[in-house]
């Protein structure tokens, strides 16, 4: 327990520093595997260019085309001209809480509810179709949004006492809606593959663990992108980094200060009981002589010098205290401490 707090704190430290440093790592990865990507024409000798394949597939390339409906398109629930093959609809909770009893209010908001709406769709280019498979699992899906709509919540009169002694005020609902229009031009990096009829394509996530992208960007303005992201994330990395080292050091400093003040307390101990000792020694050099009563008990020599708690018991010397541990040799209670006694 000693070390409790910098532990937990420690603790967290290296869970965020984790967590940084492998995203991190991924967009790293990221951007090597678009600076590598393979770009392909899509015409129709693709078709024939990916059959001949051994694999049956190109592992890694970018296609850009315009996103065609392959059934029904979601119609946007806020903009009824507009129509789409990907929907998230989300709404959000804006509250003031109170961060204690008597403390300051703040704002903040969470999320109460996420949905995703998908259809089949495919990237058209010229006359070639490219479908699109598992669109949702896209490390980086963008989505242009239609609607974000803020509704502010009616506050009464009991409503804001009930507030004042809950700590939580609600403020309003927020509704927004993001969609994958059809018809706007979005570039996809994956896998391209033969579809099961052997006659289309399909893009779909790498099967080699390359992230799997569906952007309206270019492919120069998504490297720079993931370039800034990844140098934030350097940053933090470094941070975190540094506040770990810098607990690290801190144990590291309380430690050494502790087991150097328990040396120094235990050679202050035997520097004590050396003197003792020797004080001990001289009283007994001084030919005195000791009744039976006064002499100890094991080994009848030397007089008792030694006293046994918590019987109270004073009936050894202090060179049978050594051996004599456990129980007293006169009433054979357990012994829990042992002090010199002087008797005079």
């Amino acid at each position: 327990m000693d070390y409790f707090i910098e532990g937990l704190a420690l603790g967290f430290d290296a869970i965020a520093f984790g967590l940084v440093y492998h995203s991190y790592r991924f967009k790293k990865s990221a951007i090597k595997s678009i600076e590598n990507v393979q770009f392909v024409e899509v015409d129709q000798k693709l078709v024939d260019h990916v059959a001949s394949e051994p694999s049956k597939k190109l592992d890694y390339v970018v296609v850009r085309g315009k996103v065609i409906a392959l059934s029904s398109p979601i119609r946007s629930i806020n903009a009824w001209n507009t129509y789409g093959v990907v929907q998230k609809l989300t709404t959000r909770e804006h509250l003031v809480t109170r961060h204690n009893f008597v403390g300051f209010w703040s704002e903040r908001e969470r999320t109460i509810q996420e949905v995703y709406n998908s259809i089949p769709f495919a990237l058209r280019s010229g006359s070639v179709d490219i479908e699109v498979a598992d669109a949702l699992s896209a490390h980086c899906l963008d989505l242009e949004t239609i609607s974000d709509v803020y509704e502010p919540i009616s506050i009464s009169l009991w409503d804001y006492i009930w507030g004042f002694f809950t700590g939580i005020r609600p403020q309003g609902l927020q509704k927004t809606e993001e969609m994958v229009r059809e018809g706007v031009l979005l570039t996809g990096i994956g896998e391209l593959a033969l579809s099961e009829d052997k006659a289309t394509l399909r893009l779909q996530p790498s099967q080699d663990g390359l992230p799997f992208f569906l952007t309206s960007l270019p492919l120069n303005t998504l490297t720079k992108r993931l370039e800034g992201e990844k140098q934030t994330l350097k940053y933090l990395s470094i941070v975190f980094g540094i506040i770990g080292v810098g607990i690290m050091g801190m144990m590291a400093h309380r430690w050494y200060r502790n087991r150097l003040a328990k040396k120094l307390e235990e050679e202050e101990h035997l520097r004590l009981e050396k003197a003792r000792k020797e004080r001990r020694q001289r009283a007994r050099s001084n030919n005195h002589e000791y009744s039976d009563n006064e002499l100890c008990v094991v080994c009848r020599e030397n007089p008792k010098e030694i006293i046994l708690l918590p019987c109270g018991h004073v009936c050894i010397c202090e060179d049978c205290s050594n051996d004599v541990t456990n129980l007293c040799p006169v009433c054979r209670a357990e012994i829990l401490s042992r002090n010199p006694a002087y008797i005079s």
